[in-house]
């Protein structure tokens, strides 16, 4: 197995019938904006806080050399978070079809944010042969720029709308 290429982006769509991918909106640096707070924490009406989401889709592809087929190999995503370290996932087990020259491996995120502060976050696509103790690995920087150290302010009250037809205070 060898490495062709690694790449992250935001959004992604399969064909069903050719099985290829399209990558959209592909992710080189992730801002974290201001966080906000409400202006009057004492307020009577309601407030709303917002939490930021992180959408992205990780692709690793591999290619077979002669000689891989028949073997058995495993592959294992792993993510270096900037002043947290290396996290890896499970390794997972597969086999080359003598029909495919490459494979493709998916890493999919959709919630808060992970990293705290700036800095290089990496994934790491690894592949091995099953029993081996060494990895091959590729890997996908993405710059961490982390600007919400001084939150925005925000005050947001929550009006009550009366029904199409009903007047309003009465």
């Amino acid at each position: 197995m060898r490495p062709v290429y690694i790449i992250c982006g935001e959004g992604t769509s399969e064909d069903k019938t050719s099985n290829l991918v399209s990558i959209f909106h592909i992710t080189e640096k992730i801002t974290i904006a201001h966080s906000i707070r409400s202006l009057d924490p004492t307020a009577t009406s309601p407030t709303l806080t917002f939490m930021p989401i992180v959408h992205f889709s990780v692709f690793a592809v591999w290619m077979k050399e002669s000689g891989d087929e028949g073997r058995q190999f495993e592959s294992q995503m792993a993510m270096d978070v900037p002043g947290k370290g290396i996290t890896e996932f499970e390794a997972k087990p597969f086999n080359i079809a003598s029909s495919k020259f490459l494979q493709r491996f998916r890493f999919q995120y959709d919630g808060p944010p992970f990293f705290a502060g700036s800095g290089l976050l990496r994934f790491i696509s690894r592949v091995r042969e099953v029993g081996a103790e060494n990895w091959m690995s590729q890997d996908y920087p993405i710059v961490i720029d982390d600007q919400s150290e001084e939150p925005m302010l925000l005050s947001l009250e929550i009006v009550e709308r009366a029904p199409k037809g009903v007047p309003v205070n009465g």
